[in-house]
Protein backbone atom coordinates (compact mmCIF):
# COMPACT_ATOMS: atom_id res chain seq x y z
CA UNK A 1 0.00 0.00 0.00
CA UNK A 2 1.99 2.97 -1.24
CA UNK A 3 1.83 6.63 -0.20
CA UNK A 4 0.22 5.89 3.13
CA UNK A 5 2.17 5.54 6.32
CA UNK A 6 1.48 2.35 8.25
CA UNK A 7 0.82 3.02 11.90
CA UNK A 8 1.10 1.52 15.32
CA UNK A 9 -1.38 2.40 18.00
CA UNK A 10 -1.01 2.47 21.75
CA UNK A 11 -4.05 1.32 23.65
CA UNK A 12 -5.03 0.90 27.26
CA UNK A 13 -5.18 -2.49 28.93
CA UNK A 14 -8.89 -2.72 28.15
CA UNK A 15 -8.39 -1.87 24.50
CA UNK A 16 -9.27 1.84 24.57
CA UNK A 17 -7.40 3.53 21.74
CA UNK A 18 -5.33 6.62 22.40
CA UNK A 19 -5.02 7.49 18.71
CA UNK A 20 -2.47 6.40 16.11
CA UNK A 21 1.24 6.67 16.68
CA UNK A 22 2.66 6.81 13.17
CA UNK A 23 5.80 4.98 12.14
CA UNK A 24 8.43 7.65 12.76
CA UNK A 25 10.91 6.22 10.29
CA UNK A 26 14.10 4.38 11.00
CA UNK A 27 15.83 7.49 12.31
CA UNK A 28 13.48 7.58 15.30
CA UNK A 29 12.86 4.21 16.95
CA UNK A 30 10.06 4.07 19.48
CA UNK A 31 11.16 4.05 23.09
CA UNK A 32 8.46 2.38 25.15
CA UNK A 33 8.51 2.32 28.90
CA UNK A 34 6.25 1.58 31.82
CA UNK A 35 8.68 3.25 34.20
CA UNK A 36 7.35 6.37 35.91
CA UNK A 37 5.27 8.64 33.69
CA UNK A 38 7.20 8.24 30.45
CA UNK A 39 4.75 5.96 28.69
CA UNK A 40 2.07 4.73 31.08
CA UNK A 41 -0.19 6.88 33.17
CA UNK A 42 -2.71 5.10 35.35
CA UNK A 43 -2.56 2.08 33.12
CA UNK A 44 -2.95 3.96 29.83
CA UNK A 45 -0.08 3.66 27.36
CA UNK A 46 1.54 6.21 25.09
CA UNK A 47 4.04 5.36 22.36
CA UNK A 48 6.75 7.97 22.01
CA UNK A 49 9.62 8.40 19.55
CA UNK A 50 12.97 9.00 21.10
CA UNK A 51 16.25 7.83 22.45
CA UNK A 52 17.49 7.17 25.92
CA UNK A 53 18.09 10.25 28.02
CA UNK A 54 16.32 13.16 26.34
CA UNK A 55 13.38 11.28 24.76
CA UNK A 56 13.62 13.35 21.59
CA UNK A 57 14.16 12.16 18.06
CA UNK A 58 17.34 10.16 17.65
CA UNK A 59 19.84 11.19 15.00
CA UNK A 60 20.92 8.50 12.52
CA UNK A 61 24.60 7.68 12.33
CA UNK A 62 26.66 6.75 9.28
CA UNK A 63 26.12 3.32 7.80
CA UNK A 64 28.24 0.69 9.48
CA UNK A 65 27.16 -2.35 7.43
CA UNK A 66 26.43 -5.55 9.27
CA UNK A 67 27.01 -5.71 12.98
CA UNK A 68 25.95 -8.27 15.55
CA UNK A 69 22.64 -7.37 17.16
CA UNK A 70 22.76 -7.10 20.92
CA UNK A 71 20.36 -6.61 23.78
CA UNK A 72 21.39 -4.77 26.92
CA UNK A 73 20.53 -6.07 30.34
CA UNK A 74 19.63 -3.72 33.22
CA UNK A 75 23.31 -3.54 34.19
CA UNK A 76 24.16 -2.28 30.71
CA UNK A 77 26.21 -5.29 29.62
CA UNK A 78 25.81 -6.65 26.13
CA UNK A 79 24.22 -10.05 25.63
CA UNK A 80 25.10 -11.68 22.30
CA UNK A 81 23.02 -14.18 20.38
CA UNK A 82 23.09 -17.71 21.85
CA UNK A 83 25.93 -19.75 20.29
CA UNK A 84 24.91 -21.87 17.32
CA UNK A 85 21.66 -19.98 16.65
CA UNK A 86 20.35 -20.70 13.15
CA UNK A 87 20.43 -17.41 11.17
CA UNK A 88 17.22 -18.56 9.44
CA UNK A 89 15.54 -19.46 12.69
CA UNK A 90 11.76 -19.42 12.55
CA UNK A 91 11.63 -18.31 16.19
CA UNK A 92 12.08 -14.62 17.08
CA UNK A 93 14.57 -13.43 19.66
CA UNK A 94 12.87 -12.67 23.00
CA UNK A 95 14.88 -10.27 25.18
CA UNK A 96 14.69 -10.31 28.96
CA UNK A 97 14.93 -6.73 30.15
CA UNK A 98 13.81 -4.30 32.82
CA UNK A 99 14.98 -1.24 30.91
CA UNK A 100 12.74 0.80 28.59
CA UNK A 101 11.65 -1.20 25.56
CA UNK A 102 13.03 0.13 22.25
CA UNK A 103 11.52 -0.82 18.91
CA UNK A 104 11.86 0.26 15.28
CA UNK A 105 8.89 0.17 12.92
CA UNK A 106 8.60 0.49 9.14
CA UNK A 107 6.58 -0.78 6.19
CA UNK A 108 6.69 -0.74 2.38
CA UNK A 109 10.25 -2.03 2.46
CA UNK A 110 11.82 -3.98 -0.42
CA UNK A 111 11.54 -4.47 -4.18
CA UNK A 112 13.27 -3.88 -7.47
CA UNK A 113 12.90 -0.08 -7.21
CA UNK A 114 13.24 0.26 -3.44
CA UNK A 115 16.30 1.37 -1.47
CA UNK A 116 16.02 -1.50 0.99
CA UNK A 117 19.79 -1.98 1.15
CA UNK A 118 20.22 1.57 2.41
CA UNK A 119 17.43 1.31 4.98
CA UNK A 120 18.73 -2.06 6.21
CA UNK A 121 22.17 -0.51 6.74
CA UNK A 122 20.58 2.38 8.63
CA UNK A 123 18.59 -0.03 10.78
CA UNK A 124 21.71 -2.05 11.53
CA UNK A 125 23.51 1.13 12.60
CA UNK A 126 20.62 2.09 14.86
CA UNK A 127 20.62 -1.36 16.41
CA UNK A 128 24.31 -0.94 17.22
CA UNK A 129 23.83 2.49 18.77
CA UNK A 130 20.48 1.88 20.50
CA UNK A 131 20.03 -1.89 20.93
CA UNK A 132 16.55 -2.81 19.71
CA UNK A 133 14.16 -5.21 21.40
CA UNK A 134 12.00 -5.69 18.32
CA UNK A 135 11.55 -4.60 14.71
CA UNK A 136 7.91 -4.24 13.71
CA UNK A 137 7.53 -4.57 9.93
CA UNK A 138 4.15 -3.17 9.00
CA UNK A 139 3.22 -4.87 5.76
CA UNK A 140 4.08 -4.61 2.06
CA UNK A 141 7.46 -6.04 2.94
CA UNK A 142 8.39 -6.78 -0.66
CA UNK A 143 7.04 -5.72 -4.04
CA UNK A 144 5.40 -6.48 -6.35
CA UNK A 145 3.37 -9.43 -5.02
CA UNK A 146 5.12 -10.70 -1.91
CA UNK A 147 5.92 -14.06 -3.47
CA UNK A 148 8.64 -16.25 -1.97
CA UNK A 149 11.09 -15.51 -4.79
CA UNK A 150 10.54 -11.77 -4.18
CA UNK A 151 11.42 -12.23 -0.50
CA UNK A 152 14.53 -14.24 -1.34
CA UNK A 153 15.71 -11.83 -4.04
CA UNK A 154 15.09 -8.50 -2.29
CA UNK A 155 14.07 -8.72 1.37
CA UNK A 156 16.25 -11.57 2.59
CA UNK A 157 19.71 -10.23 1.61
CA UNK A 158 19.02 -6.91 3.39
CA UNK A 159 16.29 -6.77 6.03
CA UNK A 160 16.38 -10.55 6.35
CA UNK A 161 20.00 -10.76 7.52
CA UNK A 162 20.19 -12.75 10.73
CA UNK A 163 20.84 -9.89 13.17
CA UNK A 164 17.68 -8.11 11.95
CA UNK A 165 15.52 -11.17 11.25
CA UNK A 166 15.81 -12.43 14.82
CA UNK A 167 14.23 -9.20 16.10
CA UNK A 168 11.49 -8.95 13.47
CA UNK A 169 7.80 -9.35 14.27
CA UNK A 170 5.98 -9.07 10.92
CA UNK A 171 2.45 -8.33 9.76
CA UNK A 172 1.37 -8.59 6.10
CA UNK A 173 -0.06 -5.93 3.82
CA UNK A 174 -2.17 -5.93 0.70
CA UNK A 175 0.83 -6.69 -1.55
CA UNK A 176 1.52 -9.90 0.37
CA UNK A 177 -2.05 -10.87 -0.57
CA UNK A 178 -1.47 -9.68 -4.17
CA UNK A 179 -4.39 -7.26 -3.81
CA UNK A 180 -6.66 -10.14 -2.83
CA UNK A 181 -5.55 -12.59 -5.53
CA UNK A 182 -3.56 -14.85 -3.18
CA UNK A 183 -3.51 -16.14 0.40
CA UNK A 184 -0.08 -14.60 1.10
CA UNK A 185 1.59 -17.97 0.55
CA UNK A 186 5.00 -16.41 -0.15
CA UNK A 187 4.89 -14.33 3.04
CA UNK A 188 4.05 -17.31 5.25
CA UNK A 189 6.49 -19.59 3.43
CA UNK A 190 9.30 -17.09 4.07
CA UNK A 191 8.60 -16.45 7.75
CA UNK A 192 7.22 -19.81 8.90
CA UNK A 193 8.82 -22.25 6.46
CA UNK A 194 7.46 -23.60 3.19
CA UNK A 195 4.04 -25.11 3.86
CA UNK A 196 4.39 -24.76 7.65
CA UNK A 197 1.05 -24.02 9.37
CA UNK A 198 2.51 -21.65 11.97
CA UNK A 199 5.64 -19.83 13.04
CA UNK A 200 7.07 -16.31 13.33
CA UNK A 201 4.20 -14.79 11.31
CA UNK A 202 1.43 -16.55 13.25
CA UNK A 203 -0.89 -19.23 11.91
CA UNK A 204 -1.00 -19.35 8.12
CA UNK A 205 -4.77 -18.91 7.97
CA UNK A 206 -4.72 -16.00 10.44
CA UNK A 207 -1.53 -13.93 10.41
CA UNK A 208 -2.31 -12.27 13.74
CA UNK A 209 -0.67 -12.99 17.09
CA UNK A 210 0.59 -11.31 20.26
CA UNK A 211 3.72 -11.31 22.41
CA UNK A 212 5.22 -9.62 25.46
CA UNK A 213 8.45 -7.68 25.89
CA UNK A 214 9.13 -6.23 29.32
CA UNK A 215 5.97 -4.62 30.65
CA UNK A 216 4.54 -4.24 27.12
CA UNK A 217 2.01 -6.46 25.35
CA UNK A 218 2.26 -6.23 21.54
CA UNK A 219 -0.62 -7.23 19.28
CA UNK A 220 0.14 -7.93 15.61
CA UNK A 221 -3.06 -7.62 13.54
CA UNK A 222 -3.69 -8.62 9.93
CA UNK A 223 -5.58 -6.11 7.79
CA UNK A 224 -4.72 -8.26 4.72
CA UNK A 225 -6.10 -6.69 1.54
CA UNK A 226 -8.29 -4.19 3.37
CA UNK A 227 -9.86 -6.82 5.66
CA UNK A 228 -11.33 -8.87 2.83
CA UNK A 229 -9.21 -12.02 3.05
CA UNK A 230 -8.99 -11.75 6.84
CA UNK A 231 -12.06 -10.06 8.28
CA UNK A 232 -11.70 -7.21 10.78
CA UNK A 233 -15.36 -6.46 11.56
CA UNK A 234 -16.91 -6.95 15.00
CA UNK A 235 -17.72 -10.60 15.43
CA UNK A 236 -15.03 -11.78 12.99
CA UNK A 237 -12.59 -14.43 14.22
CA UNK A 238 -9.78 -11.87 14.50
CA UNK A 239 -11.97 -9.42 16.43
CA UNK A 240 -13.11 -12.15 18.83
CA UNK A 241 -9.50 -13.25 19.32
CA UNK A 242 -8.42 -9.64 19.97
CA UNK A 243 -11.09 -9.10 22.61
CA UNK A 244 -10.04 -12.29 24.40
CA UNK A 245 -6.33 -11.49 24.06
CA UNK A 246 -6.72 -8.02 25.58
CA UNK A 247 -8.85 -9.41 28.40
CA UNK A 248 -6.22 -12.03 29.20
CA UNK A 249 -3.07 -9.91 29.23
CA UNK A 250 -1.64 -8.86 32.57
CA UNK A 251 0.68 -6.25 31.04
CA UNK A 252 0.08 -2.59 31.91
CA UNK A 253 0.91 -1.31 28.44
CA UNK A 254 -0.43 -2.48 25.09
CA UNK A 255 0.58 -1.56 21.53
CA UNK A 256 -1.27 -2.89 18.47
CA UNK A 257 0.08 -2.60 14.93
CA UNK A 258 -1.09 -3.45 11.41
CA UNK A 259 -0.63 -2.34 7.79
CA UNK A 260 -3.52 -0.05 6.85
CA UNK A 261 -3.69 3.33 8.63
CA UNK A 262 -6.87 4.18 10.50
CA UNK A 263 -7.16 7.62 8.92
Amino acid sequence: MRNKTPGAEAVGPRGGALGPSRAFGLAAPLLLSCLGLLACRDGMAEAQPGRRGDKRQAEPGPSAGKVAAKAANPAGKAIADPPGRDPLSREPFVPTTERPVVIAAAGDIAGRANRHGDTAALLTTLNRRIPLDAILVLGDLVYPRGELHDFLAHYHPTWGQSDLRRLTRPVPGNHEYDQGRSRAEGYFDYWNGVGAPGGMAGDRDKGYYSFDIGAWHFVALNSSDGCRKIGCAPGSPMHSWLVADLAATKQRCVLAYWHHPRF
